[in-house]
């Protein structure tokens, strides 16, 4: 029973990262695809107008854009919302065999701030803040591209090219401009936001099981796109008791999720699939990150962490959970050399500090 709480938890994650791609489909894609249409109408003639009937016309646009790309934010947010009562749901249905007496807390589900780890900075706030910020982004970038075609004396069509790049009879869109970065920008918010929504509504859920309940285990995806926090982090227990945990998402396109284990259950117990350098393969449920690591080859560690931090795992023995600060945000080889373990790595691994 317990190895189903696990199997049904990860193609439950699958079947989040599927609901992620419908919200592109159905609410990004499309704004994109209206704006591709609705700029051409919006800077027609503008190349015959005074210089400052010119700004006029590029500041109705920009404000176009951003009510447009904000707009779009609406019905996704509403979808989360949504999923995660859903969630709350699912879990119950999921723990009800293993826990006598589950809640399912239902009601309204406090979202916290979001704090993600990007490279080596930490961007935090409230959903909301996150999506204005993508709705105003998109709305420079096309902005200062447009002035600065402009400047360089481009044509509508030139400017039109950089914007919304060529268009695809096979898949019918416009594809390879401004725009379409911006689509994959925003195609990130919305699988963080999955993360984000679900993982508030299984904390809910914890919480209203803590008699129950012992531990959350962080569980990551071991697969060649896992990243160094997640790593770091894989199979680590947290008390239920304690408010001491690495919250959800950690990083843009989370994938990793918590599972819970209880009196006389523990969710680890069987095998789970993962996908290393020789392909899927069965593994211990309770493989930590560095011994499925340890099973590739060196090349493709060397892919994975990059070579100087594989050399440091492989060669110099540095825990993976090394790699990162107290804040969970991955340390540079310079402040990797700062430490003591990094150092005692950097010199088992012959590598100069």
């Amino acid at each position: 029973m317990e190895l189903e709480i696990l199997d049904d938890t990860i193609r439950r994650e699958l079947a989040l990262q599927r609901f992620a791609s419908f919200l592109v489909r159905q609410y990004i894609r499309p704004t994109a695809q209206e704006l591709a249409l609705e700029i051409p109408r919006a800077l027609a003639g503008y190349e015959d107008l005074p210089r400052a009937e010119q700004f006029k016309v590029f500041a109705k646009l920009k404000r176009l854009v951003r009510e447009r790309w904000k707009a779009m934010w609406d019905p996704i947010t509403g979808q989360l919302g949504d999923v995660a009562i859903q969630e709350l749901e699912y879990m119950a249905d999921l723990y009800d065999d293993v826990i006598a007496g589950v809640r399912n807390p239902g009601g309204r589900i406090v979202v916290p701030e979001m704090v993600l780890g990007d490279g080596n900075l930490i961007r935090a706030g409230k959903w909301a803040e996150f999506i204005a910020g993508n709705a105003d982004e998109t709305a420079q970038r096309i902005d200062g591209r447009i002035k600065r075609m402009w400047r360089e004396g481009g044509t509508l069509n030139d400017i039109l090219y950089q914007l919304r790049g060529k268009y695809n009879r096979r898949t019918k869109a416009y594809e390879g401009g401004i725009i379409e970065g911006q689509v994959k920008k925003a195609t990130t918010l919305a699988r963080t936001g999955v993360s984000h929504y679900t993982a508030a509504a299984r904390d809910k859920f914890a919480n209203a099981n803590r008699e129950y309940i012992s531990d959350r285990i962080f569980f990551a995806t071991l697969d060649g796109s896992t990243t160094d926090i997640c790593l770091g982090n894989h199979l680590n227990r947290y008390p239920i008791t304690s408010d001491e945990y690495p919250r959800l998402p950690l990083h843009y396109n989370e994938r990793s999720v918590y599972i819970f284990a209880g009196k006389g259950f523990d969710p680890l117990d069987g095998d789970r699939p993962s996908k290393g350098a020789n392909g899927s393969e069965e593994i211990s449920a309770k493989t930590t990150a560095a011994a499925w690591l340890k099973r590739q080859p060196r090349e493709w560690v060397e892919r994975q962490l990059g070579k100087t931090r594989a050399a440091l795992f492989l060669d110099g023995g540095l825990p993976l959970n090394k790699f990162l600060d107290a804040a969970n945000v991955p340390l540079t080889l310079k402040q990797l050399a700062e430490t003591i373990p990094g150092q005692r790595a950097f010199r088992r691994a012959n590598l100069g500090l």
